[in-house]
């Protein structure tokens, strides 16, 4: 603090020499974790104050409270019994002061475990103004916020049963249709959904939809690092010829002289796979963490398949490839629950189905007077998913440039 000229000391003045605190992509604001989370009112969902345990966290960093993804606000300040003093908390705009939203949870916020004067838990912060990758959930339904603070927890705890507890999926995510362009708001559990243009304030604003990508096989190479279960097992004993054990209990394999034959059959099994390579089971082939939650139990309802022309006569057959959400082709499907033309169901005796090549064949049943669109309802397996997307109702991933 500059009070001397010099030597002498400026009776009557004061400096100010401090402004800036940080920048602002990541503001540098030592905020505590809502104590509201443990409160009974929210027991339903938080679980003391734990939204769900999180297998990777390591030590003292389990116990999530809010997911990476979701968009935060900030609430009244509490005492921080650490510093003893009053300090702003961070929360889900459902509990924030005026549904208010400050920026995204860049990892996953932990139980403070030091305000129990135990190890545990890590400093909330968030980021704004980035450019993120969302899984886009348009089946789901966002909550609105109520007219009150009681209203607004009802609310997120809703959306919370609906989302992260009945379909396993916590992390941060677009919710409701959406489309690329949109301008996107928060719901009260801090995901995102669609802004409306004429209803809903311009001061929701928090994100804008740049792009998007609703290709069942993602843009990428992650497909072609995956290994098919029953090639598993045929190249093992050619990928582990790696050396000698004398240890009479140990079941390594031992040296073979052979060895270099490996690579001449791996390529065979690389051959294999070339049109249609798949995953390995239980980690990118969509089957989820949960039984029956993987992005394999997404339902593709009524896709427009094609259409059959007017004048097709009777007995004719037609050929129809599935398609993904974007419009392209879909191959590996596990079931076909039902196929329509017109809006009207095909007898399963006038349907032949490729579930590998995604192909459904219609033997059209009378003459067509017409043209009649060809609607398909049915479930595909999902090789080379990341496992942000690897659950039920993720379509696939809107990329958002925050606003705040």
């Amino acid at each position: 603090m500059a009070l001397f000229r010099g030597y002498e000391n400026q009776q009557g003045s004061r400096s100010h020499t401090a402004l800036v605190r940080s920048g602002h992509a990541s503001p540098a604001e030592k905020w505590i974790l809502d104590p509201t989370f443990q409160a009974s009112s929210m027991n339903s969902v938080f679980r003391d104050g734990v939204l769900f345990n999180y297998q990777y966290g390591g030590p003292g960093m389990e116990e999530v409270v809010i997911p990476k993804g979701r968009v935060v606000g900030v609430g009244a300040s509490v005492k921080d019994f650490v510093s003893k003093k009053y300090l702003a908390t961070i929360t889900l705009p459902g509990l924030a002061i005026n549904t208010n939203v400050i920026g995204m949870a860049p990892y996953n916020f932990t139980k403070d475990m030091l305000q129990q004067d135990r190890l545990g838990g890590n400093q909330p912060s968030i980021i704004t103004q980035e450019y993120v990758e969302l899984p886009y959930m348009p089946t789901m339904t966002a909550q609105s916020f109520g007219e009150n603070a009681s209203a607004n927890m009802s609310a997120l705890l809703q959306e919370e049963q609906d989302i992260s507890i009945d379909n396993r999926m916590p992390w941060g995510a677009v919710i409701g249709t959406a489309e690329n362009g949109d301008y996107l708001k928060a719901t009260p559990s801090g995901r995102l959904t669609k802004w409306i243009a004429g209803t809903d304030n311009p001061a929701t604003i928090v994100g804008q939809v740049l792009a998007s990508d609703l290709n069942a096989e993602p843009t990428g190479w992650l497909k072609w690092m995956l290994w098919e279960e029953q090639y598993k097992y045929e190249d093992d004993k050619f990928i582990n010829r790696s050396g000698v054990s004398n240890l009479p209990t140990d079941e390594g394999y031992p040296f073979d002289p052979t060895y270099p034959e490996g690579n001449t059959l791996f390529q065979n099994y690389q051959s294999k796979l070339i049109n249609n390579p798949t995953g390995i089971i239980g980690i990118h082939d969509g089957s989820g963490n949960y039984d029956g939650f993987g992005k394999n139990d997404t339902v593709y309802t009524d896709i427009n398949i094609g259409t059959i022309a007017d004048g097709t006569t009777a007995n004719t057959k037609i050929v129809l490839q599935a398609r993904d959400f974007a419009g392209g082709v879909l191959k590996n499907l596990s079931e076909v629950t039902s196929v329509k033309v017109g809006g009207n169901a095909v007898a399963a005796t006038n349907l032949k189905i490729n579930l590998e090549k995604g192909t459904i064949e219609i033997t059209v049943a009378s003459n067509v007077s017409g043209d009649q669109n060809v609607t398909a309802t049915y479930k595909a397996k999902h090789y080379g998913t990341p496992s942000w997307a690897d659950f039920k109702g993720v379509h696939g991933a809107m990329y958002v440039l925050l606003k705040r």
